[in-house]
């Protein structure tokens, strides 16, 4: 009988082990079923978030890391400026 390596049993492991647990049956955005920042964001590199009456600006860098900040009065207020480019097309 021949014998896989080590390697390869473990690689075919995690590999299941992956299959199983990132599933539809878990609750979408747990650690089981997590949501990718691409999907999150819809293919902007920023997404602002509410979070006990605060607002928050999480960032993608052009080296992959994430931030995340407190949004300050003056980004807040940059808000309708911004939504009135997009809908004027500038």
């Amino acid at each position: 009988m021949n014998e896989l390596p080590f390697d390869e049993i473990e690689k075919d492991a995690k590999n299941i082990a992956n299959r199983i647990l990132r599933c539809d049956a878990h609750p979408r955005g747990s650690i089981l079923n997590p949501v990718s920042f691409n999907e999150f964001s819809e293919g902007s590199t920023e997404v602002f978030i509410e979070f006990s009456s605060q607002l928050y600006r999480l960032s993608r860098t052009r080296l992959g890391k994430l931030i995340l900040i407190k949004a300050t009065n003056g980004a807040v207020s940059q808000i309708p400026q911004q939504i009135s480019a997009e809908q004027s097309g500038d």
